[in-house]
């Protein structure tokens, strides 16, 4: 099965069992994101990327919610303190 764009860049994802995306040059060629689906869930460590290929954010996805030190930037690589921090269970529970 092959997913289109559209598809794979809105909040309804297709649950595919284990389905690892690693490469989806979009935005004038650059990265996107990369990052691993487990049984329809993000799960793993997730990269995103802005437009002019600066990194956006990083961090890790434990059954489809933020944990641990998560990482932020604007367009400009400056610290994005709003989400940046650590997180249990999804919720940010520090800076």
């Amino acid at each position: 099965m092959f997913l289109s764009y559209e598809q794979l860049t809105t909040q309804q994802l297709i649950p595919i069992p284990q389905l690892s995306i690693t490469n989806l040059p979009v935005r004038n060629g650059q990265l996107d994101w990369k990052g691993t689906f487990r049984n329809g869930k993000k799960e793993g460590e997730w990269v995103w990327y802005w437009d002019n290929g600066q990194l956006e954010g990083k961090g890790t996805f434990r059954n489809d919610k933020k944990e641990g030190l998560w990482k932020s930037y604007d367009k400009n690589g400056e610290v994005n303190s709003k989400y940046a921090g650590f997180y249990k269970n999804g919720k940010k529970v520090s800076d």
